[in-house]
Order: structure tokens, then sequence, then C-alpha cells
């Protein structure tokens, strides 16, 4: 994680949601951690007070938190389950129809040993 100056920070992905306080009307964030900065959100950064971000420094060897999160729904979804959308390092699977969940052990213990 780096700072730098928001004016700079297009093509970065953010570390930490960015909150808009509105007194009586919105507490919201206006960008979600793991957003990737574009020019058209700098004067929207810079009208919340962030003149300067906290971004994800790429290095050699690390994944950002929602790529290692699609590597692991690749390797654990099925064909009854649905996805939702990457988020914070998350993905969801949820059953696609009725039926019983059978657990694969090996499989499991794969994904358990995945990048040691």
């Amino acid at each position: 994680m780096k700072l730098i100056q928001t004016v700079e920070a297009e093509g970065a992905v953010l570390c930490h949601d960015i909150t808009q306080i509105i007194k009586g009307v919105t507490k919201d964030a206006v960008f979600r951690k793991g957003h990737v900065v574009t020019k058209e959100d700098i004067p929207v950064l810079l009208s919340v007070g962030k003149d300067q971000l906290y971004v994800w420094e790429k290095e050699e060897g690390m994944l950002h938190e929602n790529d290692a999160a699609e590597i692991l729904c690749a390797m654990c979804k099925g064909g009854n389950m649905e996805r939702s959308q990457a988020k914070e390092g998350k993905i969801e699977l949820t059953a696609a129809c009725d039926g019983l969940l059978k657990v694969d052990n090996q499989g499991l213990k794969a994904v358990n040993r995945f990048g040691r």
C-alpha cells in the first residue's frame, strides 16, 4: 500500500472505501475498496476531501484480493452454482437449484493447499 496524490491516481486500485457524508442526507461509500480510479473519478474524490489516497502497490508474486477470489472461484464452482461479483476479496457461491452438496475431499484439500 502506498500514499499518492489524488490527481495522479488514474489507474490506481483503492485500498479502502471512500465514504461521502452529507449530514442528514447520506453516509455511504462513493467508491469501494478495490475500485480502479478513472479520470472521471478524480473530481469526485477531490470533492469529498480526498487530496491523497492509499492505493494498492503491485509487487511480484502478489495478487489483488479480487483476482485471488476469481482464482478460488474457478477452482470451487460447480455446474449447479451461481456466483456473485468479486467484492472485497470475496465471491459468494450459491445453489442454482435444489439438491445435495457433495464435497470432493481431495479437491477441498487442494484448494486449502493452494499457494503453499
